[in-house]
């Protein structure tokens, strides 16, 4: 028996195409941009869109994998990390650091349906969850803390007006999320 063959060069890149036409559709022109639009954008045809995606929250989720390749990429990074503080101080630092135009692209997008809410919910927690899972063993997050109000909180810092204001509340939340006892 044959072993199955993975997608072609032109379907991987076709769908890449439509996941960076989306994700530069949905930043330029915003959420209400078509499908047609989209695969306009992407120089394929709709019926190549829907082949790759068969509804709009199925382009939605790729464009926020996409957006969140770079957090997954810091992730990676803290993993090394011995100190559990220090890990959980750049994955909180670096998620309240991010590109105000994709951090807001993202809210948006994950707002856009329950399936696309759900699907953030996991891309965050998990990039988050391991280092607050650390600072937890070892006692130093907050008694009652969970990876909800961590969001929360990431959420409230990317709505400062200023990066001096930004790195400012940053500092306060991870003086009250992070306990001197352990």
């Amino acid at each position: 028996m044959a072993s199955p063959r993975g997608p072609r060069k032109d379907q991987l890149r076709n769908r890449q195409q439509l996941v960076t036409a989306a994700r530069e559709a949905f930043a330029e022109d915003g959420l209400d941009v078509t499908l047609d639009q989209i695969a306009g954008r992407a120089e394929v045809g709709i019926s190549t869109l829907y082949r790759h995606f068969p509804d709009r929250d199925a382009l939605v989720v790729a464009v926020l994998d996409d957006l969140g390749r770079t957090a997954r990429e810091r992730a990676e990074r803290v993993g090394p990390i011995e100190d559990p503080e220090e890990a959980f101080r750049v994955m909180f630092s670096g998620g309240c650091h991010l590109d105000e135009r994709e951090n807001l692209i993202v809210l948006r997008l994950g707002a856009t349906s329950p399936r696309a809410q759900q699907h953030l919910y996991r891309l965050v927690t998990d990039m988050l969850g391991p280092a607050t899972d650390r600072l937890r063993e070892v006692g130093k997050l907050r008694p009652g803390v969970t990876i909800e109000d961590i969001v929360t909180l990431i959420r409230m810092a990317d709505v400062a007006e200023s990066p001096a204001q930004r790195v400012k509340a940053v500092e306060i939340m991870l003086d009250g999320l992070i306990t001197r006892r352990a």
